[in-house]
């Protein structure tokens, strides 16, 4: 009795370290074909148009992908404002890099100022995010104290935000 409890421990130990080296074995196969991708430095992306960053991942063996479009102050349209991973980073062949990519910048339409008060004209202006800029003086018979008689740039242009805008406002009517 006790020989077959012996012989069946001996068979359970066999099986047991058998399983355990084949576990081991593939692992160490799997990990070796997985991580065998040469490596590759990410290279910058940032501040570089769309095409010839393609083309730059063409040479790396990386991918890219945008994640958005942001409108930008400092580049134009259609240039890479981030990127993720950063440049620097080292990655394994076939890694996808995902970039930003600028809109340029924002545009509003220019508001009518003629006929409101300065108050009013940098109210307005200031909503649209643009900045008033000199205000000239000129007697206006159309027109009363304090009111906008002339801006610089016509209602409804279509301007880059932060665009100054000039007024003349009326000093009242003019008495000879």
């Amino acid at each position: 009795m006790k020989t077959v409890t012996v012989k069946r421990i001996c068979i359970l130990l066999f099986f047991i370290i058998v399983c355990v080296s084949l576990y081991v074995s593939v692992n160490i196969i799997m990990e070796s074909l997985v991580h065998d991708k040469t490596k590759v430095k990410i290279p910058n992306f940032v501040g570089k148009n769309l095409y010839s960053a393609l083309e730059k991942t063409k040479l790396y063996k990386i991918g890219l992908t945008y994640s958005s479009y942001e409108f930008s102050d400092i580049y134009p349209s259609g240039i890479i404002l981030r990127q993720d991973p950063i440049a620097g980073i080292i990655v394994n062949e076939g890694k996808i890099v995902k970039v930003v990519i600028s809109n340029g910048n924002e545009t509003v339409c220019v508001p009518n100022l003629i006929g409101r008060s300065i108050r009013s004209a940098e109210i307005i202006l200031k909503r649209f995010s643009l900045i008033i800029g000199n205000i000239s003086r000129r007697y206006s018979n159309n027109f009363d104290k304090d009111v906008v008689i002339y801006q610089d740039i016509n209602p409804e242009t279509i301007v880059n935000k932060n665009t100054i805008i000039n007024i003349v406002v009326s000093d009242g009517f003019y008495n000879v």
